[in-house]
């Protein structure tokens, strides 16, 4: 922490309640920060700090937290006394709906999609109608909030999942989107939403691909083509008004989890600020993420633009921020998010966050300590040393 200091980063997170996850993927699998391995694949779903078991017990077995194998120590109260120390603002990193180990247990506290399969691969996600899922989501940031002196809460995975289709045309993913589990069925029939109608449609645009593709199995990256498949994706989605209507159900259901968080610390820690780490706005949609009713309840969106591992375009950082900047108040922070993992190198760090500072971003988080060569770690607070963010 004493390093991350000197070097001129502002906030740190630390991950409280992990996923399963191998280190810096896609890249060289390298920890480029630990002197002792040089490779780690986590366990699943531990938790990271001293959890009060009594505050779970009303929920079911599966959501009652694991305490981590490996770190013994109280890492999380260990990382808030050094941030106290040396005046970093200290930072907790909660996934929040992605719980692998929970939905591996018990398959209802599940998202599924229209034909009844979990929503991922290997990746899998809570629902947020689910009540269960709303009172551990309660009571495990009751638990985490009483607990330590935070500066921030840090929300990751606050959203449905993505679904797994590679190629395939954007009408295939669109079609295995989630959820219908009972509780959203209940939830759609209360507002007047028909969650059969919304599954026909959504069946039919599957099947359709299907059919596509059975007798002509081409697909192509070209822009051309692929302009022209989210053209049609739209153009099915603006005329079919139920789905419209249950796309801004699910985000209503997100924003209400969110809001859950939200109470939680302003009755028991008002000063901790609350941030999210959310999917870009032009395709945050996609995934029930809203920002517009996601707003009222945030101090800072971090916009993940992992421009070179995940090869996605650096034009778009200055189109997403200048969208998410229309759709937040002035008053919410919008910093972007940017890899420093290779095969990022120093030119495209430079150009990420001058593009991002250009176009009116508040500052930048990278991510990640492990993962990150030295020589970015040096240079990434340097660009942004005129910023009120510069996170790690």
């Amino acid at each position: 922490m004493d390093s991350l200091r000197s070097l001129g980063y502002s906030h740190v997170s630390m991950c409280v309640r992990y996923v399963e996850e191998r280190q810096c993927w896609p890249g060289p699998n390298i920890l480029f920060s630990n002197p002792n391995r040089l490779t780690y694949l986590s366990e699943e779903s531990p938790f990271y700090w001293e959890v009060s078991e009594e505050r779970f017990r009303n929920l079911p077995k599966a959501l009652v937290p694991t305490p981590s194998r490996e770190v013994r120590i109280s890492v999380l109260r260990e990382f808030v006394g050094a941030c106290r120390s040396l005046g970093v603002k200290a930072v907790a990193w909660v996934p929040l709906l992605r719980f692998d180990k929970a939905v591996r247990e018990d398959p209802s506290l599940a998202a599924i999609d229209a034909w009844g399969s979990l929503g991922d691969y290997k990746r899998f996600f809570m629902c947020p109608s689910n009540p269960y899922v709303r009172s551990f989501i309660k009571v495990m940031i009751e638990d985490l909030i009483t607990k330590y002196e935070l500066d921030e809460v840090e929300l990751d995975y606050v959203r449905y999942p993505k679904p797994p289709v590679t190629h395939a045309p954007p009408h295939a993913s669109f079609s295995m989107l989630t959820c219908f589990c009972r509780y959203c069925r209940e939830g759609m029939r209360e507002e007047g939403i028909d969650p059969d109608a919304v599954i026909n449609s959504l069946k039919r645009i599957g099947e359709w691909v299907r059919d596509l593709i059975n007798k002509v199995p081409v697909f192509s990256y070209d822009t051309d083509y692929l302009s022209s498949t989210y053209y049609d994706l739209a153009w099915r989605v603006v005329r079919d008004s139920v789905i419209s209507e249950w796309l801004e159900f699910r985000a209503r259901r997100i924003a209400e989890v969110v809001s859950i968080v939200r109470d939680v610390i302003k009755t028991y820690s008002p000063k901790t600020e609350l941030s999210a780490d959310l999917y870009p706005p032009s395709s945050s949609w996609l995934l029930g993420q809203d920002y517009r009713l996601l707003a009222p309840y945030l101090r800072r969106v971090k916009l993940m633009m992992y421009t070179a591992p995940f090869n996605q375009s650096p034009a778009r950082i200055p189109f997403e921020v200048s969208l998410a900047r229309d759709l937040l108040p002035s008053s919410t922070d919008v910093v972007v998010g940017v890899a420093g993992w290779p095969p990022t190198t120093e030119a495209d760090l430079r150009r990420d966050i001058g593009l991002a500072t250009s176009s009116g971003a508040d500052g930048a988080y990278l991510y990640s300590f492990g993962w990150c060569p030295k020589p970015l770690l040096r240079l990434f607070p340097k660009l942004l040393s005129g910023c009120v963010d510069r996170g790690a």
